[in-house]
């Protein structure tokens, strides 16, 4: 949607009222994404934020945990034209076109805790609105943030003397060290089927009371995704002499094995015990 259209279609709304909102609410045959975009007109008026903030839960929030209607009307729905694009699910069966030595790694799995994170969203209903895709507003978890949540439970969970250039080999170089160097891990975009509200209630110290309780937008518990994962070992050359064969196929297998080794443990400790979420020194973002 360009700037103009954007201005346009808040302008349609521009005199905006407590009816007006709870008529947007309702609005089955518009997109709930739309009529969610709608609702921050409601934070311009003091008295309709509540309203606004209000017909806001009833759209991404269920009572009793069931599916909202921002999970039946926009999630499922995109989510399968998304499935009918071969966006969701990468294309990883090729591997004959890859290196000697590459593999995937793909899963589906369960949230065991709510996940937490933080869109650059400019005009939302909440000042806490989870990750999105940008065209199909569905919740999800970047491939760079796997990759960056990933590359710090790898630090923290290897031992060793050459725990660095293992890192690098696999995530490769960070921003300013020379050699530049990319890594043989590739991560893809998680999709997940649910979203959902959390609320989190700052306590006084003294008093042990809440102060004032914040909605923060999540993906709930029991929430599914897909994780995937491509290891290619594009940096390891195939010798030009004649007779190495057996040496280079050793080595390979060596280097593969050691890496798959600690992919594996990063890849435990990260989704098991230290979380990929926002918060997650609170528990948040397990599987």
């Amino acid at each position: 949607m360009t700037e103009q259209r954007t201005l346009d279609f808040y302008a349609a709304y521009h005199g905006i009222g407590a009816r007006d909102a709870s008529r947007i609410g309702g609005e089955a045959a518009m997109d709930v994404y739309a009529r969610l975009q709608l609702l921050t007109l409601t934070l311009l008026h003091g008295s309709l934020k509540k309203v606004g903030r209000r017909i806001y839960r009833e759209l991404v929030h269920q009572r009793g945990g069931g599916l909202s209607e921002y999970d039946r009307r926009l999630i499922a729905e995109r989510g399968a034209q998304m499935d009918r694009l071969g966006i969701k699910a990468p294309s990883l069966g090729q591997l004959n076109l890859l290196p000697d030595g590459a593999f995937t790694l793909q899963f589906t799995m369960t949230l065991a805790k709510p996940y937490l994170s933080k869109d650059d969203e400019p005009l939302y209903i909440i000042d806490n609105p989870v990750v999105k895709d940008r065209v199909f507003r569905v919740p999800m978890v970047r491939a760079s943030s796997w990759k960056g949540t990933m590359r710090s439970a790898t630090r923290l969970i290897l031992d060793g003397k050459d725990v660095k250039e293992r890192i690098v080999r696999l995530f490769g170089s960070e921003k300013g060290d020379e050699p530049l160097k990319a890594g043989r891990l590739i991560f893809y975009t998680t999709f997940f089927d649910r979203i959902d509200l959390e609320i989190i209630n700052p306590h006084d110290r003294e008093r042990k009371a809440g102060i004032n309780p914040i909605p923060i937008e999540a993906v709930p518990i029991g929430a599914q995704g897909q994780f995937f994962l491509l290891y290619a070992p594009f940096d390891f050359l195939r010798p030009s002499q004649e007779g190495s064969e057996s040496t280079f196929r050793q080595r390979l297998t060596e280097e593969v094995c050691a890496d798959v080794r600690d992919v594996v443990k990063a890849l435990r400790a990260l989704m098991l015990d230290l979380g990929f979420s926002a918060k997650r020194t609170s528990g948040y973002g397990v599987i």
